[in-house]
Parts: C-alpha cells; structure tokens; sequence
C-alpha cells in the first residue's frame, strides 16, 4: 500500500535522498524479511502459529507508528525511513507461516487454488493502494483482531501429518535437518532458482518504475504518483481476477502450473523486447527541470543525452501485463509446484528456505537495479534481465518431464 509514492515523497520530504539510496533502504526492508522468517519459523515450530503471526503484527504496528512521526524530524528523513522500512520487512517475514498453513491444511489436488486465494488477498492491497498511512496502521489493527479471534493453530493430528516425514526436534543445527529430508534436490534447488530469477525481473520492473517516470519521461512527483497509481489499481483487479479464476475454474489443475510459469517467462521476454528503446520508435529523453523536479540530469547521469524512450503508453501498459499476469502466475505456480515436492516433509523449515531464497532476490534487485540504472539507463537493465529471463526459460523447459509428477 506505501510502495508506488515511496520514491516521490521520499524525495520530497529528504532531498537528499536518491535512487541509490531508495534502492538500499528498499534492500534493508528485504533483508530484516529474509532473517526473521528463519526465526518465525523455528518459533512457529515450537509454540504453533498463532503468536508468531500477532507478533508480526504487532511489529509492522509500531512501524506504522514510527512512520507517522517522519516529518517531525528536523533532517535525514531518509534514514528513519530506512528504518521503518526495515521494521516493515521484520514484521512481514511473519507470512512465511501462511504459506506452510495453506500447504498443510490443503490436498494436493487443490494446492493450486489454495494458493490462488492467498494470491489474490495480496492483490487486495494493489487494488487499494497507495493509501496514507494510519489506513495500513487500521489494517493491521483489523489483522490483529482476526489473528486473535478466528485463527486456530494447528492440531496435534494436523501437525503430526505434516511433519511425519521430518526431523525431529531434538536435532540441532539448519543443515543438520536438512540433510535428513528425502527430498528431489535438483528440483528444488531448480525451483529456487527460477524464484529468484523471476523475482528479480518482476521486482526490478516495480522498483524502477518510479524513477524510470520522474528521471526518463520527465513526469513530476504528482503525474508520477497519479500514473503509477491508476497501473496498480488496474494491476490489482486484473490480478485478483485471473486469482480467482485459478480458485473458481481451478486452472492450476486443467492447465498446469509448468505451463502457467513457462507462458509466465515468456511474456515478461516479450515484455522487455516490446519496450526496448528501439531508434526508429524511440524518442530522447528530456533534460532536468528544476522547477518541475523531473528530467533526466546530466550532471547525476552521463547517459541522458544518449539514452532513448519507448512511448510511456507502451510501457505502462507492457508493465501492468507484466504485474498482472506474470507476477502472479508465477508466484502461484512456483509455490504449489515446490510444496508439492516437498510434499509432507517439514513444510515449516522448507517454506523457510524458500522465503529467504526469494527474499536473497528481493534484497539484490533493488541494489543491482538502482546502480545499473544510474550507471548506464533503463535499456542495460533489459538487456540483462532479458538475457538471464531466456536461460531460466530455457531451463525450465530441460526439466519439464521431471516435473510433471509435481504439476
């Protein structure tokens, strides 16, 4: 709900602040998410679900909180919002145990659209966002309420199923556990993989966004915020819709995830080759503007002068395809293609694994995307995503027999 204005309004209220700078804070926000789902996880195994999930609550509550107060500070307005960002990614690592919930408490046959409407109670907050924040602050009041009304820890029955394959708890150390799970690693360590591919992309085309409209296509903070605003209203309801058609016409069982995460990689290497800054197409860039704050400036970037754009149109529209279709879609289909494999094994511990696996890529793109992107435009970024895009492809495909037990 915050992430479409974060890059305006951090420039605005810290100007200081730059596109590297967004990227890092962005990255510790990732990072504080990838080191906790490790210790949710371990609590959730000892104690059961239900106070780990308040607990993250309760700290993305005080991050809202601290939130509120950023513009009482007199300077560096960048920095506490560094910090809440971080208390943001620590309270959210929670979620990791939503994933084992739904993989524990589902059949296989209808893993696909368990995980469609966990998808599409995500995309919930696209369709409402970007909204101020005591609106989060609410939410998560309302979370805490639900957590601790209706939600239910699992049953000793339950917990026994799903963990009659695992180590016990008495064994100490991660790789310890690890290494006594009988468990296809080639397909797992696949699966991971083409998560942190896809995550890469997908993010990198959501971080950038922002800077890509105030710094290439001259947009101000405001046409900026309006335009990302209306492509994430127009993204949440086309994802929320296609969520529910896997959950209502179960596509994940008629289709196949394989396929959906296939045709998922091919449209974001479409996407890229649509939206290249092709010569005959494309026009220059619009030099900074200090009155309107927006332009691409010279003196920051030695590549506005050469750098072309693609018409804005095309773009807003190949990236709302991309968030609508291929961020979803692949999310689903990679997580009930690998829940399947690890099947009844120690779904707490593996869902872990995955979490920060993904998160790793969560942390990376926003460094790797903000410093290409100030070195050298947009365009390298394609190049590059495309090109490792076309390997995970090609991948995939390699392994399609091998995963069909697990469609």
């Amino acid at each position: 709900m915050l992430n479409v204005g974060e890059w305006p309004y951090m420039q605005e209220i810290d100007p200081d602040a730059t596109s590297s700078f967004y990227g890092t804070a962005t990255a510790v926000s990732k990072a504080g998410h990838a080191i906790f789902a490790f210790a949710f996880a371990f609590w959730a195994r000892n104690s059961g679900m239900k106070i780990p999930l308040l607990a993250g609550r309760g700290i993305c509550l005080v991050a809202c909180i601290c939130y509120l107060f950023v513009e009482f500070l007199p300077s560096n307005r960048r920095w506490w919002m560094m910090f809440c960002y971080f208390l943001f990614g620590v309270g959210y690592s929670a979620s990791v145990l939503l994933r084992t919930y739904i993989a524990r408490v589902s059949s296989t046959e209808n893993r696909a659209s368990a995980y469609a409407l966990q998808n599409g109670a995500s995309v919930l907050s696209v369709v409402v966002g970007p909204t101020p924040i005591w609106i989060a602050l609410i939410t998560n009041v309302i979370a805490i309420i639900f957590i601790t009304v209706m939600f239910r820890n699992l049953d000793a029955d339950d917990v026994q199923k799903s963990s009659e394959h695992s180590p016990k708890k008495d064994e100490t150390g991660v790789l310890n556990r690890l290494k006594t799970l009988d468990l296809p690693w080639i397909l797992i360590l696949l699966v991971i993989v083409e998560r942190f591919i896809s995550q890469i992309g997908i993010t990198t085309t959501s971080f950038l966004a922002a800077p890509i409209l105030t710094i290439e296509y001259a947009l101000t903070g405001e046409d900026t915020i309006l335009a990302l605003s209306i492509s994430q209203c127009i993204v949440g309801i086309l994802a929320l819709t296609l969520s529910l058609s896997f959950y209502f016409f179960k596509l994940g069982t008629r289709v196949g995830c394989r396929l959906f995460f296939l045709l998922a990689n091919i449209l974001v290497v479409v996407g890229y080759l649509l939206t290249y800054p092709v010569p005959f197409v494309s026009s220059p860039m619009k030099m900074y503007n200090d009155t309107t704050k927006a332009g691409c400036d010279s003196a920051t970037h030695n590549w506005c002068e050469t750098e072309l754009v693609t018409n804005l149109f095309v773009f807003l529209i190949i990236m709302i395809l991309t968030l609508s279709f291929a961020l979803p879609v692949s999310n689903l289909s990679l997580d009930t293609i690998y829940s399947k494999i690890v099947g009844h094994a120690d779904q707490n511990l593996m869902q872990a694994v995955f979490v920060i696996a993904d998160d790793i890529s969560l942390i990376v793109a926003p460094i790797y995307s903000s410093q290409v992107f100030a070195a050298a435009g947009y365009h390298t970024v394609q190049i590059v995503n495309g090109s490792v895009y076309i390997g995970a492809t090609v991948l995939w495909i390699m392994a399609w027999k091998r995963l069909g037990p697990f469609n």
